[in-house]
């Protein structure tokens, strides 16, 4: 798992950060933590675009989460059957732009995976 990172404040509580990398669009949460079940973690990244403009979030999870570009909530998802895909419409804006994303394993007995899948199609 390596070693953790630095601790950040998240609504008044201090968090103890770690930094994951992707080779594909997957973070397998699961091999993070042990609880699998009724656990939240947030999942930060930059995305870099070239010009201010439309784009579509596509973004697979397991169970819910809550999806923040640059400050602002995007959307709240809730999927209660397993593994599925959304497409939510974002606005980027030119340069860096950060996306933050609360999700959390919270139904039924898949305790063998926990992940979360993201991908930016630029329009």
């Amino acid at each position: 798992a390596g070693d953790w990172g630095e601790v950040v404040t998240l609504g008044g509580k201090s968090v103890k950060t770690h930094t994951l990398e992707s080779k594909y669009t997957w973070l397998l949460l699961n091999r993070q933590f042990q609880q699998l079940i009724n656990q939240a973690v947030y999942a930060r990244t930059t995305i870099e675009s070239a010009k201010d403009g439309p784009a579509i979030l596509r973004l697979t999870l397991d169970d819910w989460a809550i999806v923040w570009l640059n400050g602002q909530k995007v959307s709240t998802l809730l999927h209660e059957k397993g593994l599925a895909t959304t497409r939510i419409p974002i606005q980027l804006k030119r340069g860096k732009n950060e996306l933050r994303i609360k999700t959390s394993n919270t139904f039924g007995n898949n305790r063998a995976i926990w992940a979360i899948s993201c991908v930016v199609e630029k329009q």
